[in-house]
């Protein structure tokens, strides 16, 4: 049926040599549905992110020194985790319904699907996937709300076909608007926003 997901094919990437490397797991995905000539094609891609904060600090690595090493990840440190790097902070674990009994982390780092396939619920569909696969271990997954029509490419960068075909320019132009929407989106999906920068976290729930 068009429009229907047929499938998420994912690639984990782990560094066998690096001890410090191994304790986050990067996940990227293609998502395939069937279009409107009953065809199946790549619809959406996403990457996530799971940190294995408890393993680090087992390991007696700080959790700063796990997240500078993807740079992007982080403000998800200073927005989350106390001063120290060893818990939650309290706002978190009242979240949680309490202190949790790891600081792990499942991270959404972007979410991309093609225009055919917007408005279809995609996006949770997707998300509900990665966290069954990936995010054992975790009681909270997190992301930024920032609209990707505002991310800035480097001057003179070639636009590829993938990048051309989400036809960002159809959405709001309007920052504020965007931004706006795009959490209350995230908050209808039950995120909270607990930072300013626009860090989103979500309970994830068991059984």
């Amino acid at each position: 049926m068009s429009g229907e997901p047929s499938r998420i094919v994912y690639q984990l990437i782990s560094k066998l040599n690096d001890k410090q490397g191994r304790l986050f797991s990067t996940i990227d995905g293609s998502l395939f549905a069937i279009n409107q000539h009953d065809e199946e094609q790549r619809a959406g891609k996403v990457k996530y992110y799971f940190i294995d904060a408890s393993s680090a600090l087992d390991a007696g690595y700080s959790l700063a020194e796990l997240f500078n090493m993807i740079p992007s990840l982080a403000q998800f440190l200073g927005g989350l985790y106390e001063r120290h790097g060893l818990f939650f902070k309290k706002k978190i674990q009242n979240l949680l319904g309490g202190e949790p009994w790891n600081p792990n982390l499942f991270i959404i780092d972007r979410i991309e699907i093609l225009p055919e396939f917007r408005g279809k619920g995609f996006f949770l569909k997707m998300i509900n996937d990665g966290v069954q696969h990936f995010a054992c271990g975790a009681e909270l997954m997190a992301l930024r709300a920032f609209p990707l029509q505002f991310e800035v490419n480097a001057e003179g960068q070639e636009i590829n076909k993938w990048v051309a075909g989400m036809n960002l320019k159809e959405l709001c132009q309007e920052e504020k608007i965007a931004f706006h929407r795009l959490a209350k989106y995230y908050q209808k999906s039950g995120f909270v926003r607990v930072t300013d920068s626009g860090i989103m976290v979500k309970s994830i729930k068991r059984g």
